[in-house]
């Protein structure tokens, strides 16, 4: 991806050096935005892809060669007000415009899956596939919600054959939820055939448990950490564009299940590491960004869980939900002990009356440090305060 302040110069072949295809593909627009990570980025200046391009593959293809990965956050904050307003708000008409927007600051995988999502409430069958298939084109994960909506957009155009392919390379991708497959309100009128059943069972053949299957899938993209590891303030920023957590892991997130609504629009959970895997447990470490205001922090949570996926233990161990609360700094020399220490940080302007924003930490006075070991079935058990 193109970086820096340097202007942007789009090269494309001679087939689209028309006139409508140079409309199409770019319309440009400055303002300022400020970033959400950590610390304040300078201003971004935001280049648009043409609303009227957002399916066209070529299209996408070029601007995401030329446009500045900075436009990310930007994108984030409109996709997550479509989010709230799908799910919250009820509203898939105005979720459509606000997905359709931050598409066009900067397509992604997850927002075009969400767009398919929108059209399939609205009834617009045509329009929901083809954001599936680009959802599919991103490479979203996991790949097989994706082709499970490509099927639900195929047994409400009325192809039955493709309907079905789909499904069957659906379970094959990973989408096992038997539930979900047979009380899906698109297939309505193919439930009475049997066939559907079949489809699934020939698909399911050889592949396993299917929550064995679910489990592998969430864990999968768990990089193993390398030791010695240390989560401060700077880590987020090193990290670079984080793998986002698919809600439909929301089973193995806590955080995300346990919300008022079925998602928690206001935050995205990103994979991190790898802590440790055993016959008995794993441990993972994953992160939350919030949106719901600008600038907010980044937390991070260890969890475990047994071999089956339940849920063992869990813990915020680095970061803060909120600035008035203690930053956490997490530490680990091995994959089974680890030490989390809290400091009280003090700004430079009265939080009271300025607020976060723009306010510099002049001081950070450490509040307490705690030693932790993992035991062997994955239950955090601390061995030193103070």
């Amino acid at each position: 991806m193109k970086h820096g302040s340097d202007p942007i110069k789009i090269f494309l072949p001679s087939y689209y050096q028309t006139k409508s295809m140079r409309v199409l593909i770019l319309s440009v627009a400055a303002f300022v935005v400020f970033s959400c990570n950590e610390e304040q980025k300078k201003p971004v200046a935001i280049t648009y892809l043409n609303k009227d391009a957002v399916f066209n593959r070529d299209s996408v293809g070029q601007f995401l060669n030329v446009v500045s990965d900075d436009q990310m956050d930007s994108s984030k904050t409109v996709f997550l007000k479509g989010i709230d307003l799908l799910k919250n708000g009820k509203n898939a008409t105005a979720a459509i415009d606000a997905l359709i927007q931050s598409l066009s600051i900067y397509p992604s995988a997850n927002t075009y899956y969400e767009l398919g999502n929108a059209f399939l409430e609205k009834k617009e069958w045509t329009k929901g596939l083809q954001s599936f298939e680009m959802a599919e084109t991103l490479g979203f994960k996991p790949m097989g919600s994706a082709l499970f909506g490509q099927a639900s957009c195929y047994a409400e155009m009325d192809s039955a054959d493709k309907m079905y392919n789909y499904l069957r390379f659906a379970v094959q991708s990973g989408f096992v939820d038997r539930n979900k497959i047979l009380n899906n309100p698109h297939f309505n009128n193919y439930k009475g055939d049997g066939y559907m059943l079949t489809v699934y069972n020939e698909a399911m053949s050889g592949n396993g448990d299917p929550e064995e299957i679910l489990w592998h899938g969430y864990t999968q993209d768990f990089k193993q950490a390398s030791f010695p590891l240390k989560i401060d303030s700077g880590f987020f920023r090193k990290m670079g564009e984080p793998q986002i957590i698919s809600y439909d892991y929301e089973k193995f997130v806590p955080e995300m299940r346990d919300n008022k609504f079925s998602r928690d629009v206001g935050s995205e959970y990103f994979y991190v590491n790898k802590i440790m895997q055993t016959e008995l447990c794993s441990v993972v470490l994953y992160g939350c960004r919030s949106y719901e205001y600008e600038g907010a922090p980044v937390h991070y949570i260890l969890a475990s869980f047994d071999n089956k996926g339940k849920l063992v233990d869990k813990m915020v161990v680095g970061g803060a939900k909120t600035f008035e609360e203690n930053f956490k700094e997490f530490s680990a020399q091995n994959n089974n002990r680890f030490q989390v220490q809290e400091y009280k940080n003090t700004y430079e302007k009265s939080a009271d009356e300025e607020g976060y924003q723009n306010n510099k930490v002049v001081n950070r006075s450490l509040v307490s440090t705690r030693q932790y070991a993992i035991d062997a079935n994955g239950k955090f058990v601390t061995t030193q305060q103070g």
